[in-house]
């Protein structure tokens, strides 16, 4: 047997490290150190007769003598995992069906696919075979799913006009915007969603335009229950709120790293003009 690689995802965790979303691709380390670690841990359950989907998660951290990035094995589940139905998702938005892994619906990426990790098998601009459908590359966060207490007042048909009134939709053209997950009646109060842009620093400042959406137009912890909360009384608000603050927290850092990288570039723009 074989172990094929389908997808690598970042974790987006909060302060107990505890995964609130997943990014896509992941840029913590070379495609090609995590495709060896993959494959390692592919040809392990191998050897187990192992038949399926599995989720591998990592930790990746810097070597106190060497500086170099270390990769360490956290976690393993033999299941099909959340994040790759999002990936599913991913690959139906932004590729014509004979560009699936051969049609196959079933399938996330071909085995050539699969060796890059962190690519789409086109390029933004490529059409496939003459047809009007473009196959696009594209980043994205996803929260596969989350609980909110009060959407299961919310019907189905309201949700989704206010979603067109507040200008939450996908763009077909352009493959940007957002997607739910519909995991089934909202009186379950679950749901997830994709937000898909050309780079992680959209893909978050969209998700998060949708956590403050949610707490909008669906639903907020309120004071009274904010004190309940303080007293270790769960209101059900606990795992929405530390999502949409992980969410928050990573686009502020992503934004003063963008920030700082205008700025760098714009000095050194400014001394090859004192060159010249």
């Amino acid at each position: 047997g074989r172990a094929i690689p389908l997808t690598a995802q970042q974790a987006v965790r909060d302060v107990t490290q505890r995964t609130r979303a997943l990014l896509y691709p992941q840029r913590i380390l070379p495609p090609e150190a995590l495709h060896q670690a993959l494959k390692a841990v592919g040809e392990a359950l191998g050897r187990r007769r192992f038949v399926g989907y599995a989720t591998a998660t990592f930790i990746v951290f810097e070597d106190a003598s060497s500086g170099r990035p270390r990769l360490w094995a956290e976690d393993l589940w033999p299941y099909l995992c959340p994040g790759l139905v999002s990936h599913w998702t991913y690959q139906i938005l932004t590729q014509p069906p004979h560009h699936r892994a051969g049609g196959d619906s079933h399938s996330v990426l071909t085995p050539s696919d699969a060796e890059s990790l962190t690519q789409t098998s086109l390029a933004d601009t490529q059409t496939s075979r003459g047809s009007a459908i473009v196959s696009v590359e594209r980043e994205y966060l996803t929260v596969p799913r989350f609980f909110h207490p009060k959407l299961g007042a919310v019907p189905f048909p309201s949700f989704f006009k206010l979603c067109r009134l507040q200008g939450v939709s996908f763009d077909l053209r352009s493959r940007t915007g957002v997607a739910f997950h519909l995991l089934g009646s909202f009186s379950d109060g679950l749901v997830g969603f994709i937000a898909l842009a050309r780079n992680h620093g959209d893909a978050l400042r969209n998700a998060d335009s949708i956590m403050g959406f949610f707490k909008k137009h669906v639903g907020n912890r309120t004071l009274a229950a904010a004190a309940l909360a303080e007293g270790n009384e769960d209101d059900g608000f606990d795992q929405f709120i530390a999502t949409g603050d992980t969410i928050k927290a990573h686009k502020v850092k992503i934004e003063k790293g963008e920030r700082l990288a205008k700025e760098e570039k714009a000095r050194l723009l400014r001394d090859s003009h004192r060159r010249g």
